[in-house]
C-alpha cells in the first residue's frame, strides 16, 4: 500500500470537501422534488463524462495514442454505467445504476486508501498535462455521481440486480482479457497484479485461475455491497 502524499491530502481534500458541499446543497434544494428532477444533476454530470472521453479520445490521437488510452479500464466503465442510467430506459436503466453504485463502492474503498494505486502520480502534476488533470477530474465526477446518488436517494434495489451484476462482468471479462492479451496493456491487471497476495497466486498457480479469482473478487464483492444496500435501505423504511 501506497501512503498518501502531502499533494494528495490537498488535492483530494479539497476536492472531496468541495464535492461534499455541492452534495449538501443539492440535497437541500431537491431531495423533495420529483425523481425527473433529481436526476438533472447525475445527467449533467454523465452527460459531461461523455464528452470529456471524447476529448480525451480525440487529443491523444493527435499527441501518441496507446493503448492505455483505449476505454477497457474498469474506470472507463464509469461513463457507460452512468449513460446508461440516465439516459437508457427500462432493465438498460437499472443495470447502470445499480452497476454506477457497486463499482463506485468498490472504487471508493481503493482510492482513498491508496489514491496512487488508481490516479498514479497526477495529484503530484495535476496542471503539469492534460492526461493528470482529465484522470483526477474524470474520478471526482464519478465520486461527486455517487455522492448525489445517495443524498438523493436515486438507486432503488430490484431483486434482479444480482442478475445484473453477473451478467455485466460476464460480458466485460472476455472483452477485457482479449484487450489485455491483444495490445500487451494491463487492463484491470488481468496480466499482472499490482496487490502482492493476488500476484503471488497468479506467480504459483496459473493465469487462468487468477482471472477467475479477479472475477470472482467482482462479482461477489458488488453482491456484497449491493446485499448491505438493500438492508440498509429496508432498515430506513421500517
Amino acid at each position: 500500500m501506497k501512503p498518501w502524499t502531502i499533494n494528495e491530502v490537498v488535492v483530494l481534500g479539497t476536492s472531496l470537501a468541495l464535492m461534499l458541499a455541492i452534495t449538501c446543497v443539492l440535497h437541500y434544494f431537491l431531495h423533495e422534488k420529483s425523481f425527473e428532477v433529481r436526476s438533472i444533476p447525475l445527467k449533467v454530470i454523465a452527460g459531461f463524462m461523455i464528452i470529456l472521453e471524447v476529448i480525451k479520445q480525440v487529443y491523444f490521437i493527435f499527441n501518441g495514442y496507446t493503448p492505455q488510452w483505449l476505454p477497457f479500464h474498469f474506470c472507463s466503465l464509469f461513463f457507460v454505467w452512468f449513460a446508461l442510467a440516465q439516459f437508457a430506459k427500462g432493465g438498460l436503466a437499472q443495470v447502470g445504476r445499480v452497476m454506477g453504485l457497486v463499482t463506485c463502492v468498490l472504487l471508493c474503498i481503493v482510492f482513498y486508501i491508496t489514491p496512487r494505486t488508481i490516479v498514479g502520480e497526477s495529484c503530484s502534476h495535476l496542471f503539469s498535462s492534460f492526461y493528470n488533470f482529465h484522470t483526477v477530474l474524470y474520478h471526482n465526477l464519478v465520486f461527486q455521481y455517487f455522492f448525489i446518488t445517495l443524498a438523493l436517494n436515486m438507486y432503488q434495489p430490484e431483486d434482479r440486480d444480482y442478475f445484473y451484476i453477473f451478467a455485466s462482468f460476464s460480458v466485460y471479462l472476455p472483452i477485457v482479457v482479449c484487450a489485455s492479451y491483444l495490445t500487451g496493456y494491463n487492463y484491470t491487471n488481468i496480466l499482472y497484479s499490482d496487490f502482492a497476495p493476488l500476484e503471488y497466486i497468479r506467480v504459483h498457480t496459473n493465469q487462468i485461475l487468477y482471472i477467475l479469482i479477479l472475477y470472482a473478487i467482482a462479482v461477489l464483492g458488488s453482491y456484497a455491497i449491493r446485499f448491505i444496500y438493500g438492508r440498509i435501505k429496508q432498515r430506513v423504511r421500517g
